[in-house]
């Protein structure tokens, strides 16, 4: 954690205190190493890093996805995206948001849904 970056659950004015070191990989890579077709549900939880991680994983993998639950923190600190541009990129793959619950701090889930295709 950058020295800089204030904690998401903290007083704006305390500073985070420098992290450990975690190993990333991106959606893509996963799916790719992992050999992954169909993905039934999507469960992502990455504090902040989700809006980053989601805009940054192509169509193509997403069209993998039928449903995606994702908890949302939306804060200067952690993105400089919104939720706007997740619904629009996740809508452009397929998936249409089913329900979103925020609070007035931006932190909540949101759930995006395949629409299945009638025969």
């Amino acid at each position: 954690v950058p020295r800089s970056q204030t904690r998401l659950l903290s007083d704006s004015k305390e500073s985070a205190r420098p992290g450990i070191r975690v190993r990333c990989e991106t959606l893509t890579s996963l799916v790719e190493k992992e050999h992954l077709g169909a993905i039934d549900l999507l469960k992502m939880d990455i504090e902040g890093s989700e809006y980053e991680a989601l805009l940054a994983t192509s169509s193509s993998i997403l069209q993998r996805v039928r449903r995606a639950i994702v908890e949302l923190h939306q804060n200067p600190n952690t993105s400089k995206y919104g939720i706007e541009e997740l619904v629009q990129h996740m809508a452009e793959s397929g998936l249409s948001l089913e329900s979103q619950e925020l609070d007035e701090e931006g932190f909540g889930l949101a759930e995006f849904r395949r629409q299945e295709q009638v025969a």
